[in-house]
């Protein structure tokens, strides 16, 4: 939690960093061209710097190689030299004056420059790294260390132990050249000003030139320190979350109070043991003032015995907690002393705090005592509404997991309307749609492998939303998710079609110009149910569509809908097509269930039949890690659950002494009266079923707002039914029952003379 909100915070200039996003129809992108940022440093004085970055895209590590240690890198960052002026990635060894005009130069970090060079001075030394070029030849170029960097802390957005400059990635064309661009803005910028000037720059230079009316001429400016929790206007949205941040915050407070709560109550329960040395103690002159700082001296030992306990226990628990978030974090209580400082100082207050509470107790029971008037009531009062409070928290926390899990259940078992199973995507850059044809057929001679697919995989991931122009109601768009697939597409997804036919194979293009060529008649296109439904006509066979992303189109058939996105969005209009202005370099193969390491392994080897020493990009579609995020909170809302429960029964244990020592006496006389040990129970465990009862009433409510709340998330959800309520409200019981029962059963079956031998 201290990890996520610490993100991006350690720059210096924070405050006045701004990430350029430029808007495509329905979300912004923030990769753009390359020519924007310094465009604006020269032409808009509120601009103080910029730079420019972009990573070697690929999905495996990257090779170094330095005589005889081989490393593999996840990822290379190319960066303008001002990446280290802007930002706080400070240079600790070496020069980098000279690194824009040096094209091989090469900054590495001090972990990396350990791992290659030891102990030796790794400036002007040579690394080779097996790089990939535009054709995915793999290809090993050398580099020269100019400088060593210190390690980016884990805490930044930008990430990377390489860096090389962007000579070679850079254009002057306003259309070309992707990266993504910071800027570094004078203290009293506006931002609204400079979002201006930006749009008013790209269309003088590129939008009146190329386009009539301009469809990308909005611009933004996303400070820094908003990016990694508020991006989900953003293509790939936010990083973290401010909600869970705010959950696991509120979570964390309720179980130290709780815990907090439970130690004085287990603390007073036990000083009820000692009732003869309290009162010898205070028969000697002890005082309200030595009553506290015995207290005090015994708490903060037992604090601080608790700490020293504690850490390797939390160091221990930490290896696994990344599981939960996603990320492998630092352990913070030996990595920045100041968390450790308040950690120690927030333990001494605590146990002040608790102390004074027990002194306060322990002087009002010896008095009392002095005056031979004990009375536990107010003991057992002040315990009920401990106990209460704590059952009502876990009982909601209890509920909420519940509904959590039945969510995430929901999602994995939830029908798509397309077979994401048994698929296996790819990615080959050819304009040549013969090799392709090639490709497939050498591809479908494996006998696990029953189909192929040219086109957008499924999900896609955040897909665009256009506008398409229904020819009957010209006045009319709908937005739409355009979607490049060939005919085999519905084949290979499993897609059910509704009405008319397929996509003719015999009319689709035949060359890769051919996507690109004026046409002068239609193209086939397929639409989903949702689309048909928008289009408000009985039949929606042979309508014309014109859209940004094909000239005009006719529909020729009207599939299911099916989930081309996550389930956080609803199913939106979709237009399927082959014949578009633009074409894709992905494609998908279907293979038979339990065959995915030969299907992948054939793959692979057709593959280098056509493209030797190229690098094959491929992905499998997991469900499990598309919601990867959801099922880890899941779990460690599911894991903080069952330690407030357990911190609960130590409480529950506590509040069973109170209850049951205030009536010793009065169960002794009850068994000398004939009392069954069955009808004593009873009468001990009545106010524990009230008050979970209790409990369970305020609980359902909160659990309930909460959950309804969360599960807005999500466009298709599960019921919050209400057994879920109340199954929690029973084990809630369940639980309480088993935790007093043990010290009401040793009550009810004691010797009553123990109890009256003294009367």
């Amino acid at each position: 939690m201290v990890h996520e909100l610490k993100t991006d915070q350690f720059n210096k200039n924070k405050n006045q960093i701004a990430r350029i996003l430029q808007k495509y129809d329905d979300r912004f992108d923030q990769i753009i061209p390359t020519i924007v940022a310094p465009t604006l440093k020269a032409n808009d004085p509120s601009v103080l710097n910029f730079v420019r970055y972009t990573k070697e895209f690929l999905p495996e590590p990257v090779t170094v190689h330095k005589e005889g240690v081989t490393g593999n890198e996840p990822g290379i960052l190319y960066a303008d030299q001002s990446l280290f002026d802007v930002f706080s990635f400070p240079i600790v060894l070496g020069d980098i004056s000279e690194f824009d005009q040096t094209p091989n130069a090469l900054v590495i970090s001090e972990r990396s420059a350990r791992k290659y060079f030891g102990q030796e001075n790794p400036i002007g030394q040579q690394l080779t790294f097996d790089l990939y070029t535009d054709n995915m030849k793999k290809s090993p170029k050398q580099f020269q260390v100019a400088a060593v960097m210190k390690n980016i802390p884990s805490t930044s957005t930008i990430q990377a132990d390489f860096v090389m400059n962007l000579d070679g990635k850079t254009s002057n064309h306003w259309g070309a050249g992707r990266v993504e661009s910071f800027l570094l803005l004078s203290p009293n910028a506006i931002r609204e000003e400079v979002e201006t000037n930006i749009a008013e720059t790209y269309f003088a230079n590129y939008g009146n030139k190329f386009n009539s009316k301009p469809d990308y001429d909005e611009w933004k400016l996303q400070p820094l320190t908003d990016i990694h929790f508020h991006s989900e206007y953003v293509t790939g949205g936010s990083m973290g979350s401010l909600v869970f941040i705010k959950v696991l915050t509120i979570i964390s407070v309720l179980i130290l109070s709780v815990a907090l709560l439970n130690y004085i109550l287990l603390n007073s329960s036990l000083s009820l043991k000692y009732f003869k040395t309290q009162k010898i103690l205070s028969f000697n002159g002890a005082g309200k003032r030595d009553v506290f700082i015995n207290e005090i001296i015994y708490t903060l030992l037992q604090m601080l015995l608790a700490l020293f306990l504690a850490a390797p226990l939390a160091q221990f628990i930490h290896q696994h907690f990344g599981e939960y978030l996603g990320n492998n974090h630092q352990f913070i209580l030996y990595d920045y002393p100041l968390q450790l400082f308040l950690i120690l100082g927030s333990a001494l207050i605590l146990g002040s705090i608790a102390a004074w509470l027990l002194e306060r107790l322990l002087s009002g029971t010896l008095h009392r005592m002095q005056h031979k008037s004990v009375n536990l009531k107010s003991r057992q009062s002040m315990g009920a509404y401990f106990i209460v409070g704590q059952i009502i928290v876990f009982t909601a926390l209890l509920m909420s997991s519940f509904v959590l899990v039945k969510q995430m259940n929901y999602i994995q078992e939830k029908d798509p309307g397309c077979d994401l199973n048994n698929t296996q995507s790819f990615a080959i850059r050819e304009t040549d749609l013969s090799r392709i044809a090639a490709i497939k057929q050498e591809l479908l001679k494996s006998p696990f492998i029953t189909n192929f697919s040219h086109g957008v995989p499924l999900p896609v991931g955040g897909e665009n939303m256009e506008e398409v122009k229904v020819e009957n109601n010209p006045k009319e768009s709908i937005s739409a998710i355009l979607l490049q697939e060939d005919p085999e597409f519905v084949e290979v997804y499993n897609i059910p079609l509704l009405a008319g036919r397929n996509l003719d194979p015999n009319k689709q293009p035949k060359s890769f110009d051919d996507f690109f060529k004026v046409r002068n008649s239609p193209i086939e296109v397929l639409v989903n149910e949702s689309f048909a439904e928008k289009m408000n006509q009985k039949n929606v066979l042979g309508t014309i569509l014109r859209g940004h992303g094909f000239q005009h189109g006719v529909i020729v058939g009207v599939v299911d809908d099916f989930h081309s996105e996550s389930y956080y969005n609803p199913i939106k209009p979709t237009v399927l097509a082959y014949h578009m202005s633009r074409v894709t370099g992905s494609y998908s193969i279907k293979y038979k269930e339990g065959h995915l390491v030969e299907a992948c392994k054939h793959l692979k080897t057709v593959y280098d039949e056509f493209y030797p020493d190229s690098f094959l990009y491929q992905w499998h579609y997991d469900q499990s890690e598309a919601y990867g995020k959801d099922i880890r909170r899941t779990k460690l809302i599911s894991g903080l659950t069952i330690v407030t429960i357990l911190i609960s029964v130590l409480g529950l244990i506590g509040w069973s002494i109170l209850a049951t020592e205030g009536k010793t006496k009065e169960i002794g006389i009850r068994k000398v009266n004939g009392a069954k040990v069955s009808e004593i129970l009873t009468m001990l465990n009545r106010d524990f079923v009230r008050w979970v009862t209790i409990a369970s009433i305020v609980a359902t409510p909160i659990a309930y707002y909460v959950m309804t709340k969360w599960l807005e998330n999500f466009a298709y959800k599960t019921t919050l039914s209400w057994w879920i309520f109340a199954l929690a409200g029973v084990l809630a019981l369940g639980i309480a029952l088993l935790t007093v029962s043990w010290q009401s059963w040793r009550a009810a079956t004691r010797n009553p003379v123990e109890a009256l031998r003294y009367e």
